[in-house]
């Protein structure tokens, strides 16, 4: 009943909310890795701060589809800072996505 008021209402449940904060943040960091082959190295040094930035605001919002999330199966798997480094220095160096 509370998920048919909420659905009427024009609103998801918070997990669920929380999750497309988190895919659109992950939207944004793959626009940063796609951008990467294009970046000269002032470029670059920017795009690795943005990249810190984003990783911290995905997992907070990674943090908070895991606490809210009914199951396990809705979790999400954070993100390592560093492996999203090197996944960006693979990327501007022109690398295949691995």
């Amino acid at each position: 009943m509370a998920y048919r008021l909420l659905k009427n209402a024009g609103v998801a449940p918070a997990w669920i909310e929380a999750d497309k904060h988190a895919r659109a943040l992950l939207d944004e960091l793959d626009r940063l890795f796609r951008r990467a082959p294009r970046s000269g190295p002032f470029e670059r040094t920017r795009a690795r701060d943005e990249l810190r930035r984003l990783v911290l605001a995905v997992n907070r919002a990674i943090l908070r589809v895991n606490i809210e999330a009914p199951t396990d199966k809705q979790q999400r798997r954070w993100l390592d800072v560093e492996e999203e480094l090197a996944r960006f220095e693979r990327a501007a160096r022109g690398d295949p996505p691995s």
